[in-house]
């Protein structure tokens, strides 16, 4: 169990995308059906019975089973917010008097949290209501936390909830794609594709993706493990260089290297003076190429 636990934060970063994964239809809470058929997602290839049996989960598993240290600072960051002043999570994420919910990057979402005197980590916090991973963090992306779970105080619980289509509202009251018999499932006739409505505005907050993989299929073996890790790691999975290098490049651009390196780098003229002996000499002298 602990080394799924540690798949799924390497893989995915946290417990939240992790889940968004598992419970691809939204669902909340999942039995031990719909967990075992979820795995191959995950790349598990392990027993599914055997891991929902460690898990120790009766009925159904959510989110708090399967990484209670993550789930305990969400009911504690849920909990600091309704005993500030905002007293509101909905509230948290909207702006003054409008109905229209702000968008916080981790430099906004921490500088709110100072001023609402929410304890951290901040930035673990941010990581696991950042489910969609693009850097930013709204509303519409944090609402599961009071739509999906049923809260008596400041402990949550899930509530199982009805498939959602996974072609989601658009093949709603449709019939299945495949639910006939056969191969390929195809008792019904095929019906007429046609492409939802499409908006025409270009992507504000494009998703962070990883590149496309231009190099050619190569087996894994043991003697190219490494050079296969390192190219996946640097060319390929890039969602974690971009996101910490727009934060770095945000740091700059708010104060620069200059002023930092002023208020941070000590003085030459105040450093304490350097005692030289013979054997610091001799090495001076060697270096610089003098008898």
């Amino acid at each position: 169990m602990v080394l799924f636990c540690a798949m799924l934060k390497k893989k995915f970063g946290n417990a939240t995308r992790a889940w968004r994964v598992l419970d691809c239809q939204k669902q909340t809470a999942l039995n031990q059906k719909e967990f075992c058929s979820a795995l191959h997602v995950t790349g598990y290839g392990g027993s599914g019975s055997v891991l929902w049996n460690l898990f120790g989960c009766k009925k159904t598993i959510s989110l708090k089973d399967i990484d209670p240290d993550a789930w305990e600072l969400i009911e504690d960051f849920r909990k600091n917010v309704k005993e500030s002043k905002i007293s509101s999570l909905k509230l948290f994420f909207h702006q003054k008097d409008s109905e229209c919910s702000s968008r916080f990057d981790y430099d906004s979402f921490v500088v709110l949290c100072k001023a609402m005197k929410i304890p951290g980590p901040w930035d673990v916090i941010f990581d696991l209501l950042d489910v969609k991973c693009i850097g930013s963090v709204t509303w519409d992306e944090v609402k599961w936390i009071e739509e999906t779970y049923k809260w008596r105080g400041n402990a949550g619980f899930a509530v199982r909830k009805e498939a959602t289509p996974l072609g989601g509202t658009r093949n709603a009251g449709g019939p299945a794609r495949v639910s006939g018999i056969g191969h390929l499932g195809t008792e019904m006739k095929p019906r007429k594709v046609w492409l939802p409505k499409s908006n025409s505005l270009p992507d504000i907050n494009p998703k962070l993706r990883p590149n496309w993989n231009e190099r050619h299929t190569m087996f894994d073996t043991r003697d190219n493990a490494t050079d296969q890790l390192i190219h996946l790691m640097k060319y390929v999975k890039v969602e974690d260089e971009i996101r910490i290098g727009r934060r770095v490049m945000a740091r700059l651009l708010k104060k620069p290297t200059e002023q930092w390196l002023a208020e941070n780098m000590p003085d030459p003229d105040e450093l304490p003076p350097h005692n030289w002996d013979d054997d610091d000499a001799e090495d001076e002298g060697w270096a610089l190429g003098h008898d």
